[in-house]
């Protein structure tokens, strides 16, 4: 009896003196036509071990950010072009985890540009050296944009409304007079320099909501909200972009010499009012 109640004892005590378990992996299961499930393997972690998650991962949910590190550890290796699936896996677990938007540290800018009253609202979720993932969320009486194409290569997809993507190419050979403004990364906009050409439309669709496309930095392009539309929701877009494989020829055609001015407001000077406003636009259209 003695003995039995010493071997209860010492089964009893290496329970409590286990070591803990620590969510090691995430499987998503993303089978067609079945919900979304998350499959959480414990297993048990060495003493001392933290979470070292490069980026803004501590605030975004375990899955989402799970999710997000799938799909950077890929973008190493290979372009966005062959990650749309990883794309919309990450859409599909913000969709989930919705309210994680509503963390504080979530970075929100305002930009401006005077003159066309285009304005537009960036919600940065992610970033790191390697990829950012941001939600774009453009005013509902956005008109044209200047052509312009990318420094950085892009997966876009569509939570909310509609709006109309214009692919252009430059035809040298057409007489036509445009002004280019080179940009470069981080750096003001210089004056424009005249070329002589005609921008050439090559292709033009309706964005809606529900479409992915990726987009390389090097293509011409012009978008503005489909005011003609019978789908009135804000435009809405969840956008992926790539650190890696950038463009250095990034510029700005225009047939004025002079841009609307573009200004910035950041996210310690947007109001808490205005801040919640926008994030409940995201919330409605997920909801």
């Amino acid at each position: 009896l003695q003995l039995s109640l010493l071997f209860l004892f010492a089964l009893i005590m290496g329970l409590f003196s286990s070591k803990p378990t620590t969510i090691e992996q995430i499987n998503i299961d993303d089978t067609p036509n079945k919900p979304i499930t998350i499959n959480i393997a414990s297993s048990s972690s060495p003493e001392g071990s933290q979470d070292t998650t490069s980026g803004s991962g501590n605030i975004l949910d375990c899955n989402l950010k799970t999710a997000i590190n799938t799909f950077e550890s890929k973008a190493r290796e290979t372009s966005l072009s062959n990650l749309t699936a990883e794309a919309k896996q990450i859409l599909n677990v913000f969709k989930l985890n919705v309210e994680v938007i509503k963390n504080p540290n979530i970075n929100i800018t305002f930009k401006k540009w005077t003159g066309d009253n285009n304005h537009m609202y960036k919600i940065r979720l992610y970033t790191s050296e390697h990829i950012e993932v941001l939600i774009h969320i453009f005013s509902d009486k956005f008109q044209e944009t200047s052509y312009h194409n990318h420094y950085k290569p892009m997966i876009l997809q569509n939570i909310s409304g509609e709006y109309i993507h214009t692919i252009w190419n430059l035809d040298h050979n057409q007489d036509g007079l445009l002004y280019k403004f080179q940009k470069k990364h981080g750096e003001p906009l210089p004056d424009g320099q005249p070329i002589n050409g005609k921008l050439i439309k090559v292709l033009q669709h309706n964005y809606k909501s529900g479409n992915l496309t990726y987009i390389e930095p090097s293509l011409i392009h012009t978008v503005k909200v489909d005011k003609n539309s019978l789908n009135k929701d804000p435009v809405i877009s969840f956008t992926i972009r790539s650190n890696l494989n950038l463009n250095d020829h990034q510029f700005v055609m225009s047939n004025k010499p002079k841009l609307p001015n573009e200004e910035t407001i950041k996210n310690d000077d947007i109001t808490k009012e205005k801040r919640d406003e926008v994030l409940q636009l995201i919330i409605d259209a997920i909801h």
